[in-house]
C-alpha cells in the first residue's frame, strides 16, 4: 500500500511539496528528474520560457516582477524564483518555495513527512563549461546545491536550508548523491 512518484522538472518540486506537506501520505519512493528543489535563477532561464511579461528582461531585473503578488498568484515559475542577490525579497515575497524549504513552515514537520519515504532519488544531468542546456538553472538546484549572487556554486552543506533551518537530510540519511 503506497505510491512511487517519478516527477520531472517543476513536477519534481511539486511532488516533494506534496510529500512534505501531507502528514498522512503513503508515498514510498520519490524520484525527481531535474526538479529545481532550491528554485531557479539565472541569466538564461527565461530564454526558453515564452512569458511575454518576462521577455527582454535580464536576470537582474526579473526579481522585480517575479516577487510581485500578482506574479506569485498566477505564474508558477515566479514561485520557483530564488534570487540569491535579493534573498530578503525572496524570503518576504515568495509564496511557495520558502515554505516547502522549511524557511517559513514548521521544518520539523516537513522533515518528518519527508523521512517517511523509503527512498528518495534526485537526478540532474551533469553540467560542464559549455553553458546552459535549456533545463533548470542553476542546474545544481536539482541535487540540492545552488549558487551565490555572483553565480559561484555553493555546496548544499553551506546553504541556510541545511545549516540553519531545515531538513538536514544528508546528515541523517544518505539520500542525496551528487555526480559532478
Amino acid at each position: 500500500d503506497g505510491y512511487h512518484l517519478v516527477c520531472h522538472s517543476q513536477g519534481g518540486l511539486i511532488c516533494r511539496a506534496i510529500t512534505e506537506m501531507m502528514d498522512d501520505h503513503k508515498i514510498h519512493t520519490l524520484v525527481s528528474l531535474a526538479g529545481p528543489q532550491l528554485g531557479v535563477w539565472g541569466k538564461d532561464f527565461f530564454n526558453g520560457i515564452r512569458i511575454p511579461i518576462f521577455e527582454n528582461l535580464t536576470r537582474d531585473q526579473i526579481y522585480r516582477l517575479a516577487y510581485l503578488p500578482e506574479a506569485q498568484a498566477t505564474l508558477s515559475v515566479a514561485n520557483m524564483w530564488n534570487d540569491p542577490a535579493h534573498f530578503s525579497l525572496y524570503e518576504e515575497k515568495n509564496t511557495f518555495l520558502p515554505y516547502i524549504n522549511g524557511e517559513k513552515e514548521d521544518a520539523q514537520r516537513l522533515k518528518a513527512n519527508f523521512l517517511k519515504l523509503q527512498k528518495a532519488v534526485f537526478l540532474v544531468g551533469s553540467f560542464n563549461d559549455t553553458g546552459y542546456d535549456g533545463g533548470i538553472e542553476p542546474w545544481q538546484s536539482g541535487v540540492w546545491g545552488y549558487v551565490d549572487g555572483s553565480g559561484k556554486e555553493v555546496q548544499m552543506e553551506h546553504l541556510s536550508i541545511f545549516v540553519n533551518v531545515s531538513i538536514r537530510l544528508h546528515d541523517e540519511y544518505h539520500l542525496i548523491t551528487r555526480n559532478m
